[in-house]
This record gives structure tokens, sequence and C-alpha cells, in this order.
């Protein structure tokens, strides 16, 4: 029986569910490309969230790991002549 939330009840026992039962897994392929022959990049990632996250919160999760993702996959920089 559920009794609160992340709260459950079995036999009289008071069970809560850790933070790690919390989240879901869900599966999201990233991809950039320079729009150069070749120059693309593309990758199944799996990604930790809360079970109960809004939109915008899945949202947020998914432009950050993106962002992190984009940094790690590139290489590049600027010169001044």
């Amino acid at each position: 029986m559920i009794i609160g939330k992340n709260i459950y009840q079995f036999n009289q026992r008071t069970i809560f569910k850790t933070e790690a039962e919390m989240m879901k897994t869900i599966n999201v392929t990233f991809q950039i490309s320079t729009r150069y022959v070749g120059s693309e990049m593309k990758e199944e990632i799996e990604l930790l969230v809360p079970e109960d996250a809004t939109e915008d919160q899945l949202d947020e999760i998914l432009r950050e790991a993106f962002e992190e993702w984009v940094w790690e996959s590139t290489d590049g920089g600027w010169k001044i002549n």
C-alpha cells in the first residue's frame, strides 16, 4: 500500500524508496554535424532521470547532457591572426 510519496507499507513494515529507485533510464540519441560529408557524429546514450520529472525538467536535463556530450565529443578553438 502506498502511504506517501516514495513510502510504501508491506506487512506492517514501512519501506522508503532509495534515491536510485526513484530514477528511470531513458535512451536518447545525440547527434552533431558540421554539414560537411562525413563530419556527422551520433551516439546513443542512456540517461538516468527522476521518474517524476516534469517535461520542463526533462528538457533541462537533456539540454545539459547534450551540451556536455558535445564538448566531450569535439575538438576546436580559435586563434587571433
